[in-house]
C-alpha cells in the first residue's frame, strides 16, 4: 500500500476548498432555487391572469351582442322626447316647490318607463298622491288630445328593462371579477363605447331616478362612468339641471375639452420629422 503524507498547507487548501463548496451550494444553490421557484409562480400566475381575462371576456362579448340586439329595441331618442314632455308638465303645474329638479326628473323617468298607470302612481305616492295624480291626469290628456302624440306614454318597461339590465349584469360582472383595476377599466370603456349619446344620457336619468340608486350604492357609477360621453348642454328640458353637480365624481368628455392643450410645432427634413411644443395653453 502507498501512503502519501498531506503537508499542513494542503490541508488548509482541502478545507478552505470544501468551505467554498459548501458556501456555493448552501447559498447560492438557495438563491437560484428561490428565483426559479419565483419563475414559476410569475409563470403560474400570468397564465391564471389570462385565463380569467379570457373568461370574463367570452362573457362580455356574449352581452354585448345581447345588449346590441336590444339597445334599438329600447328606443332611447323616443324615450327621451317623451320623458322631456312629461318633466315640463311637472314643472308647469308646480314651478316652484315642492319638487326639486332631480324629483321632477324622477316622476318623469318613473312615467315614461312604467307609462300612465297605477304602477308609477303607486311607485311616486312619497312626492304627494294628489300632485302626482295632476301630474298624470295632464299627461294623459295630452296623449289622447294631440295626435303627434299618439302611441306616447304608454311606457317602455317591455323593452327598457332588459336593456338596462343586461348593461348593469355587465359593469357587475366586470366589477366582481378578479382582474385587475386596470384591466377593469379598460373593459369598462369597451362597454361605454357600445353606447350612443342618446343610451348614455337616458342611463344618465335612470341613475337619478328612484329606480337605478343601485348604480350608485355599487359604486359602478363613480368608478366607471358610463356616461361620460353626454354632451354638457345635452339635455333641454330644464336649465337648471346640472349634471356635474349631480354626478361630481364623474369626469365628462366635455370638462377635458375644457382643459388646457399643448401649441405645437412640427418641422420634417427628408424622412425626419421635429415636433416641438411651447408648454400648455388654455383653450
Amino acid at each position: 500500500m502507498d501512503f502519501k503524507l498531506l503537508w499542513p498547507s494542503t490541508v488548509n487548501q482541502l478545507q478552505n476548498s470544501g468551505l467554498l463548496g459548501d458556501y456555493i451550494g448552501g447559498v447560492w444553490g438557495t438563491i437560484v432555487a428561490a428565483i426559479t421557484l419565483t419563475v414559476v409562480f410569475l409563470t403560474w400566475r400570468s397564465a391564471r391572469r389570462a385565463e380569467a381575462f379570457n373568461a370574463v371576456l367570452g362573457v362580455l362579448a356574449q352581452m354585448l351582442n345581447t345588449h346590441q340586439s336590444v339597445s334599438d329595441a329600447a328606443g332611447a331618442s323616443q324615450f327621451l322626447r317623451e320623458f322631456s314632455a312629461i318633466y315640463k308638465i311637472a314643472k308647469r303645474l308646480f314651478p316652484i316647490g315642492p319638487w326639486t329638479v332631480e324629483d321632477r326628473i324622477d316622476i318623469a323617468f318613473t312615467y315614461t318607463f312604467y307609462g300612465i298607470n297605477t304602477q308609477a302612481l303607486s311607485s311616486l305616492e312619497m312626492y304627494g298622491a294628489s300632485e302626482i295624480k295632476v301630474v298624470q291626469d295632464e299627461v294623459a290628456r295630452l296623449r289622447d288630445r294631440v295626435t303627434k302624440h299618439k302611441g306616447w306614454f304608454a311606457g317602455h318597461q317591455a323593452t327598457y328593462s332588459h336593456y338596462v339590465r343586461n348593461l348593469f349584469a355587465m359593469y357587475t360582472l366586470l366589477d366582481q371579477s378578479r382582474l385587475s383595476d386596470q384591466r377593469k377599466l379598460e373593459l369598462g370603456k369597451v362597454i361605454r363605447a357600445k353606447l350612443s349619446n342618446y343610451d348614455q344620457a337616458v342611463l344618465m336619468l335612470n341613475v337619478i331616478s328612484h329606480l337605478g340608486r343601485e348604480w350608485v350604492s355599487t359604486g359602478i357609477t363613480s368608478k366607471y362612468k358610463p356616461f361620460a360621453n353626454v354632451p354638457e348642454r345635452f339635455f333641454g328640458f330644464d336649465q337648471e339641471f346640472d349634471m356635474k353637480a349631480s354626478f361630481p365624481t364623474v369626469l365628462f368628455e366635455w370638462e377635458k375639452a375644457k382643459g388646457k392643450r399643448p401649441r405645437y410645432w412640427s418641422l420634417e427634413l427628408g424622412n425626419w420629422k421635429l415636433v416641438a411644443t411651447n408648454g400648455e395653453r388654455t383653450r
